[in-house]
């Protein structure tokens, strides 16, 4: 459980950062992409953890879905012509993903 927490800070930390520098509207779109897919490689990361820990994961597993699916989002939001979408669903995500680890962290 403390491998998926751990992986959860940091895509979610990303797509924080990065929604917020978004929002400045002065770094180019580039650099968000790569951001984005980090991010999302780090959430699935946490899920394939969350799989692997068996039985004891079980309501890890829903929370760590959800930010997975706003990582993604996050990346298709970056292939659009518009920061502001951008930051509304980083910040979506990074609301979701702080309510999924203040739960996780919980169940430890």
């Amino acid at each position: 459980m403390t491998v998926v927490l751990m992986l959860l800070e940091w895509a979610v930390g990303l797509v924080g950062g990065a929604a917020w520098t978004q929002s400045w509207s002065v770094v180019r779109r580039g650099h968000f992409r790569i951001v984005a897919w980090s991010a999302l490689a780090l959430g699935a990361l946490a899920l394939a953890a969350a799989f692997a820990e068996g039985a004891a994961a079980t309501e890890s597993r829903a929370m760590v879905v959800a930010v997975c699916a706003g990582c993604a989002l996050f990346v298709a939001a970056q292939y659009l012509r518009s920061d502001v979408v951008g930051t509304v669903v980083g910040t979506a995500t990074v609301v979701a993903g702080l309510g999924a680890m203040w739960a996780l962290a919980n169940l430890l």
